[in-house]
């Protein structure tokens, strides 16, 4: 066998990762707070990542950021969107290798007096819109047996937050979804009885500085009953508290990133984007948090071991 078939035959079943080409990434919720800043930290290693980034109204307010990365439109309403970013990225790309499902939206205050129609749009743009983002990127990544799935929920998906009912609820679904995944991606088997390299995690920011607030519902003062507002009134003020004195958006992104070069990072499935949340939850609140997301996913025996 001369040198030539030699080389070709070892590039047809060396790992991708192998040949060093940038992973392929796909970033929801790009044109602002923790998306915009992921963006742009990956678009400083085109190395290693060759990113796209999404955006959700009919015009994207920073137009500057079309030129350091493709930037496609997404709404989680619009299931045809998203079929079409997928595939405009298969198309371009040949595979998806990672997805950061960040892009979401707040509502705020006690549940009998959310309208229904928030109640609705809270968990189509945090939920059932993720999930089906998810469903489409699966069988790209399948295609190539590589994929990870990063889903930014909150640490309100860790525990539920008083006068977070609705934005909780779509945060601990998440978890739940990608827990599920967990279980059984990574161990199902190929037809060759290899395991598929395709895992899901989250990882958990506590309170950002961003203008998630700008596009929040917020329940209205004058019309909540007299028996919410103690309660009302000082989530308020932990809310703008929080978002002032939060976490920058950077570090975030740095902690997101992080996730993505390690390629073990999988293995604990729940990452907080600041340091000791155990010990600081425990303190604060009593509460005993599953930190790495151990007890959250069913695993079959030695499937951490790969």
């Amino acid at each position: 066998m001369n040198r030539t078939l030699v080389l070709i035959v070892s590039l047809l079943f060396m790992s991708p990762w192998v040949l060093a080409q940038p992973k392929v990434v796909l970033v929801t919720g790009a044109s602002k707070g923790i998306g915009k800043a992921l963006v742009n930290l990956l678009a400083d290693y085109p190395e290693q990542y060759r990113v796209y980034g999404t955006y959700r109204t009919s015009v994207l307010a920073d137009e500057k950021m079309i030129e350091r990365l493709p930037m496609l439109y997404l709404n989680h309403s619009s299931p045809g969107s998203m079929t079409s970013a997928i595939e405009t990225i298969r198309k371009k790309e040949g595979r998806l290798d990672i997805l950061v499902n960040n892009a979401g939206m707040a509502v705020y205050g006690p549940l009998e007096e959310l309208p229904d129609d928030e109640i609705r749009r809270q968990i189509e743009a945090n939920l059932t819109g993720p999930m089906m983002l998810i469903k489409r990127a699966l069988p790209v990544m399948r295609k190539n047996n590589y994929g990870r799935i990063i889903n930014v929920t909150s640490m309100a998906g860790a525990f539920g937050v008083p006068m977070m009912d609705a934005y909780s609820a779509t945060k601990f679904g998440m978890e739940g979804v990608c827990a599920s995944l967990e279980g059984y991606l990574g161990a199902m088997k190929r037809s060759d009885g290899q395991s598929w390299d395709l895992h899901c995690q989250v990882v958990e920011p506590g309170f950002t500085r961003t203008d998630i607030k700008k596009s929040a519902w917020l329940a209205d003062d004058k019309n909540l009953p007299d028996y919410f507002h103690a309660e009302w009134q000082g989530f308020r003020k932990s809310l703008d508290k929080g978002l002032k004195n939060g976490q920058p958006a950077l570090k975030v992104a740095e902690v997101i990133k992080g996730m993505m070069d390690d390629e073990k990072s999988w293995k604990h499935f729940r990452t907080q984007t600041k340091p000791d949340r155990e010990e600081y939850i425990k303190n604060r609140y009593g509460l005993e948090l599953d930190a790495t997301g151990k007890s959250l996913v069913i695993r079959p025996a030695g499937s951490e071991n790969q």
